[in-house]
């Protein structure tokens, strides 16, 4: 058995004096300023801080190194935090300290202090590399320092006073991580990267942002192959980084001709916007304006915009069939008008919107999910004069900075001056945008970010036309950079257009996806525009406040890199991070530190782990049910120098896979080597940081299972009220899921507890047991607590190889009347079972409900008339019923299956007339136990081919859950289907062995016994396998003779069928 670390086992915390007393209790309360007289290391680390200053200037090596069940540490930081000196002579250390004096051997326990012996260390000194390591203990024992050791973020501090650090604490592990950022990272001025920029690719080069000139050079020589007539090119990786190139050079070429026009001087007037350059030779608009106009607003059919401030919903179908939803639109003097008027109160016959799609008659739409939740389906457009949308947001400018950097990326390739032209054109239209998005300010750093890479890798490509260059950055300074300027030092200035109510971004404490977004987006924009004297102290600021406010961020990830936020999220947050990386090494040669963000590496693994065989992944939080692209994988691997990494986005592309524009810049054949990849990854994974455990049959396949259980609080940024919550693939077909993301705009979606009322977002939308209650505390179906509070937690997990089990503790979330609670999820059989177990006791009678939302957008559901067993059953794409069985097993035979069609809670709110965009609850599979002290339920789920299979569990305590393979049970299910029906057994010795058994009480073991045996009838007695069945025989037999005897007409049923096969 293979137990991975546990939620009470991560973290060591010894408090130790000399002769090794220790103690495992947690000391008073934390004096914030401790860390002033104490050294903290990280594991992985050569920086340490001693007495509250980063030590890194000696390059002594002062990494810790980790071992089972402690860490040795490097006696060169030890005897620097001692004031002591070290000699080494061969193998003989000698530590000194005023008139003290220590001396040790390495590879001995031994040691001594002025010449007196001591009591021996535990663990022998060691020597490394050149470098002398103690244990943390016997580092204790020299000084006599008390210790602490955080192993889930690798932290180590000895102390000369007593510790107070606690174990499993999200408060103290917040003052912990910041103390940490203190020496860390490099905490770099604006003007200090700066400077650092310049000694390390000079003044004024371009391209400098992601990669360097040396790159595209590369990559642009790939390119030119294609236009020779032999084929120069026989490396198979060089082949293969040409067929991404040419794919991707070829889609931006069809975008850039779609929006675009080369003028030749034989186009109709019709066919050129005249309010371009339309001379020959020039490039003109042509879908650009029209398509990427500013959103959010109205227009004639002239194209000029009306005037829109908001007001009452209006639905209406476009010209297209498009379904959206629009605003009234009021007149300039913002009185609302009966009929569609112009700004100037005229009517106007036909309205556009910002795309130039006509706008006609009225019209809503639903739209269901895949678990059966029914939402409205609108495309929210919503007018403010400001020219966002109801939740402030601006995707299409930051969808046009995408735009912008792709042909920027053509133009680095092919060198086209028609792309460089393009770029500009794009910009220029942003420049006629009134902000980016900062009533929603993720909107403008997020254009930003592109907009500064594509400023960047055309800016030569406008060496004989500076001014167009000089107005791009005029148009990134004023519409990006200039926003996190204010943001910063919180007023206008330079006359610069800005309204301080849509400016809403913060450096400080930030610690979801905005930080790294935000401060991407601002730092990126800082090193396009640093050269430019009258932009330089914006930059400076933004940049020294960006990289200070991502400490804030350390949270997001620490401890393990599961990102509590959802999947896609993770990808969105941790992509912009990887940009900032990138730019960071690309122009100061460093990332000052911040690629060792506590977590950052490993949420990689969370990343692949949360992700099922079919390339979706879990679906948890405010995350729709899809794939994650992996871009930036490449990159990872290269950054952290971690092979597995770059094997991961091998096989995610597979052979036929075509990378994207950031596999192509990071990608090269190298990375892999020593990757193993799939192959080497452990199928079950523990995430401390969510509290979640996935599990899986297979890396890869159709034919597999991908499950998982959740734990956590109910309230966390872009989080569902939804601990306890499992999730199921099987067969490689969705059963239950996760109900997603609710429409962003309902309405108190952000920081309030209406967020968690939204049926999507609630405890019955999810696989979660919910308490009934008419106690106010309990008025979300469980406790509303935040990971800062007591929350539930994964407290057993174990891994083998033929399958898994994690069990949560559940007890404080089912409210003050619940003494005990366990929720633990089972996959065992060879990874072919799946079992979902809950034992609950309260200390008075309380009712509750058992949920689950199977996916009935594809499957059909049926529960058995004894309510104890339901089917889900799906048709697959050759014909073939597949058919998942969910068995209920408990000795309360007053529990059965049901189902539930409407809310649950009181508390939850749905979709109804005062809240049209909310979700409809969809059909759940429910268990209702009323009045109860106890629920002791295990569901098993299991692909069956008859509903009258096995059962592959015999209901037991999860304390005595064990993993057991199925492949005895598979042998003799193969033989005994295998058997000829003219086969004729002894009748006498069958019936013998029926008669031992038949007034037992488990059903499923009689059919495995009366197989085993009679397979066994028909062997050799001296076949090795013959008496390995009679020992399952005889082992299944003792095991039933001490269970309650009871009658079972199952096992009659399957003796008359053996019976009849040819014993009459």
């Amino acid at each position: 058995m293979k137990k991975r670390p546990l939620a009470f086992l991560l973290a060591l915390l010894l408090v130790c004096s000399i002769g090794f007393a220790t103690t495992l209790s947690v000391l008073a309360a934390s004096n914030d300023n401790d860390y002033k007289n104490e050294l903290w290391l990280l594991l992985g680390q050569d920086r340490i801080m001693v007495r509250g200053t980063a030590d890194t200037s000696d390059g002594s090596p002062y990494s810790p190194e980790d071992a089972a069940d402690t860490a040795y540490l490097p006696l060169d930081a030890v005897v620097k935090y001692a004031g002591a000196q070290m000699t080494l002579d061969g193998v003989r250390l000698t530590l000194t300290r005023g008139e003290d004096s220590w001396e040790m051997s390495v590879g001995s326990t031994k040691w001594t202090k002025n010449g007196e012996e001591m009591t021996p260390f535990l663990k022998a000194v060691m020597l490394r590399d050149g470098v002398s390591y103690v244990s943390i203990l016997s580092a204790c024992a020299l000084f006599g320092y008390r210790s602490y050791f955080d192993r889930d973020i690798g932290l180590v501090v000895l102390s000369e006073n007593a510790i107070s650090y606690k174990m499993n604490d999200k408060t103290s592990l917040a003052l912990d991580i910041k103390k940490i950022a203190l020496f860390l990272f490099d905490h770099p001025t604006g003007e200090e990267v700066f400077s650092d920029v310049t000694a390390n690719i000079g003044e004024g080069t371009h391209p400098r942002l992601l990669v360097d000139a040396d790159r595209f050079d590369t990559l642009r020589s790939l390119w030119l192959t294609l236009e020779e007539e032999e084929d120069p090119i026989t490396d198979p990786d060089e082949i293969r980084l040409r067929k991404w190139l040419a794919t991707r050079v070829n889609d931006i070429a069809k975008s850039f001709r779609g929006y675009f026009l080369v003028v030749t001087g034989e186009e109709t007037p019709d066919e050129l916007d005249p309010t371009y350059p339309t001379e020959p030779g020039t490039y003109a608009k042509r879908g650009l304006a029209l398509y990427y106009r500013h959103p959010y607003y109205f227009y004639n059919a002239d194209g000029e915009r009306l005037l829109g401030l908001g007001g009452k919903d209006i639905s209406r179908i476009d010209s297209y069939g498009r379904k959206i939803s629009v605003k009234t639109v009021f007149a300039s003097d913002g009185s609302l008008l009966s009929d569609i008027t112009d700004a100037d109160g005229n009517p106007v016959d036909a309205l556009y919107d910002e795309r130039g799609w006509l706008v006609t008659s009225s019209s809503t739409y639903e739209q269901t999910d895949s678990l059966g939740n029914v939402t409205t389906g609108t495309k929210d457009y919503t007018f403010y004069g400001e020219g966002s949308d109801v939740g402030g947001r601006l995707n299409t400018a930051t969808n046009l900075g995408n735009f912008a950097r792709n042909l920027a990326f053509a133009y680095q390739i092919t060198r086209e001056q028609k792309y460089a032209e393009a770029v500009y054109q794009c910009v220029l239209l942003l420049g006629e945008y009134e902000h980016w998005g900062s009533n929603h300010f993720l909107n403008c750093a997020d254009t930003a970010s592109p907009v500064s890479v594509a400023i960047d890798w055309t800016y030569h490509a406008f060496d004989d036309e500076p001014e167009k260059r000089d107005e791009m950055a005029r148009i990134l300074y004023e519409k990006g950079l200039y926003m996190g300027y204010l943001a910063k030092i919180g007023r206008p200035q330079d006359g610069i257009h800005y309204d301080s109510k849509i400016n809403n971004w913060s450096y400080y404490g930030t610690k979801n996806n905005w930080n790294t977004v935000c401060n991407a987006g601002m730092i990126l924009s800082a090193l396009t525009l640093f050269e430019y004297d009258e932009y330089r102290e914006a930059a400076a600021t933004v940049t020294g406040a960006g990289l200070e406010s991502l400490v804030n961020c350390l949270l997001q990830y620490a401890p393990d890199g599961a990102y509590i936020e959802s999947p896609g999220y993770w990808y969105y947050g941790t992509y912009t991070y990887m940009i900032l990386l990138a730019a960071l090494e690309s122009t100061a040669g460093t990332t000052y530190g911040y690629k060792d963000t506590i977590g950052l590496h490993k949420s990689y693994y969370f990343a692949q782990h949360i992700t099922s065989p079919s390339g979706r992944y879990w679906n948890y939080h405010d995350s729709s049910r899809g794939t994650t692209t992996r871009d930036f994988f490449y990159y990872a691997s290269r950054l952290w120098q971690d092979p597995n990494l770059a094997v991961f986005r091998d096989e995610d592309l597979g052979e036929s896979g075509v990378g994207t524009l950031f596999d192509i810049l990071f990608y090269t054949p190298d990375l892999a080597k020593g990757g193993e990849g799939e192959s080497g990854a452990d199928l079950d994974y523990y995430m401390k940081g969510i509290e979640t455990v996935t599990m899986r049959s297979a890396w890869g396949g159709t034919d597999y299972t991908f499950t998982g259980l959740h734990a956590g609080a109910n309230i966390a940024t872009h989080g569902d009220h939804d601990s306890g919550n499992f999730y199921l693939e099987m067969g490689g077909k969705l059963w239950f899921g996760d109900a997603g993301s609710e429409d962003y705009n309902v309405g108190d979606y952000w920081g309030t507890e209406r967020r968690y009322r939204y049926y999507r977002k609630s405890q019955e939308a999810h696989n979660t047991i919910i308490i009934r209650s008419d106690d106010y505390a309990m008025r979300f179906g469980q406790t509303h607590n935040t990971e800062y509070q007591p929350h539930a937690t994964i407290t057993d997990f174990v891994t083998e190889a033929n399958g898994s089990y994690a069990v949560a503790d559940m007890t404080v979330q089912y409210g003050s009347t619940c003494t005990s609670g366990k929720r633990g999820l089972l996959f065992t059989n060879s990874r072919r079972t799946v079992i979902l177990q809950d034992e609950i006791t309260f200390s008075s009678p309380t009712s509750l409900t058992w949920l689950a939302a199977p996916n009935l957008t594809e499957c059909t559901l049926n529960i058995a008339a004894d309510g104890r067993t339901a089917y889900l059953t799906y048709m697959n794409s050759v014909g073939k019923r597949v058919m998942l069985r969910v068995s209920l097993l408990s000795e309360n035979t007053d529990l059965v299956f049901t189902t539930v069609t409407e809310k649950q809670l009181d508390y939850t709110i749905v979709k109804s007339d005062s809240t049209p965009k909310v979700s409809s609850p969809a059909t759940r599979l429910a268990i209702k136990a009323d009045d109860v002290t106890e629920f002791d339920v295990a569901v098993v789920f299991e692909l069956v081919s008859a509903k009258d299979d096995v059962i592959g569990y015999r209901k037991c305590a999860i304390e005595d859950w064990e993993i057991t393979d199925d492949e005895w049970l598979k042998k003799a299910q193969e033989d005994y289907d295998n058997t000829k029906p003219n086969r004729v057994y002894s009748t006498g010795d069958l019936v013998a062995a029926v008669k031992e058994i038949e007034a037992a009480d488990y059903a499923t073991r009689y059919t495995l016994i009366a197989k085993a045996y009679v397979i066994y009838l028909d062997m050799d007695k001296n076949d090795k396998t013959a008496a390995t069945y009679m020992k399952k025989y005889k082992d299944y037999l003792d095991e039933i003779n001490a269970m309650v005897r009871q009658g079972n007409a199952d096992f009659n049923k399957f003796n008359g069928e053996v019976l009849s096969d040819g014993a009459k």
